[in-house]
């Protein structure tokens, strides 16, 4: 299964069935697989508890670059989803290392970045990444996941693998560093396929 630079544009929302939904304005270009995300409504304090494995995977909209609505499921039917939050330029580099490898696994990586747009697009040229970055500043996606901190407006480090049928398949706080491919193999249940980079 190939996926290719995964391409968001226009505008991303959070779940409408949350109701602390917060529309997000995005721009991004072909060009480029950042997504970058303003909003003018903080995530409200008091952030829930987060989805566990077994949990279905809140789901989150966005509008394609030709105003058709995406959703999380959609990226889904591209394969599994590594959805991470939190995570530092460190952490973003040891996925891309891996990206290929979670390909082959039918694994698409996304990292949820708490940062403003013109963050975004510097962190996503010193990373050098070439899977998706989602710019939630205000911490609306965050929030649907129970990881927002409304006191530091950020995430903390935790990541969620989530399957083609929308399920959470397991969870965890901190970052593996070079394992990501153990990480959703396991989750995945697919014994033995650990094909991580040896970067």
């Amino acid at each position: 299964m190939n996926f290719g630079p995964f391409f968001m544009a226009a505008l991303l929302a959070a779940a409408t069935s949350h109701p602390a939904a917060t529309a997000l304005r995005t721009h991004a270009t072909a060009a480029n697989n950042a997504v970058s995300v303003t909003t003018t409504v903080p995530a409200p304090a008091g952030t829930p508890a987060g989805p566990v494995a077994g949990d279905p995977a809140p789901d989150f909209s966005y509008q394609s670059h030709d105003f058709l609505w995406q959703n999380l499921h959609n990226m889904l039917e591209q394969g599994s989803v590594l959805l991470v939050f939190g995570a530092g330029e460190a952490d973003l580099r040891a996925i891309e290392r891996e990206r290929e490898s979670l390909v082959r696994q039918g694994v698409l990586p996304v990292a949820v970045i708490e940062r403003r747009e013109g963050d975004v697009w510097k962190l996503l040229h010193r990373t050098e990444v070439t899977y998706s970055l989602l710019a939630d500043p205000h911490g609306a996606i965050a929030e649907q996941y129970g990881v927002y901190e409304p006191g530091t407006s950020g995430a903390r480090t935790t990541w969620f693998v989530i399957d083609q049928s929308g399920r959470v398949r397991q969870t965890g706080a901190g970052s593996p560093g070079h394992d990501w491919s153990r990480v959703t193999a396991d989750a995945l249940g697919q014994g033995g396929v650990h094909t991580a980079s040896a970067n």
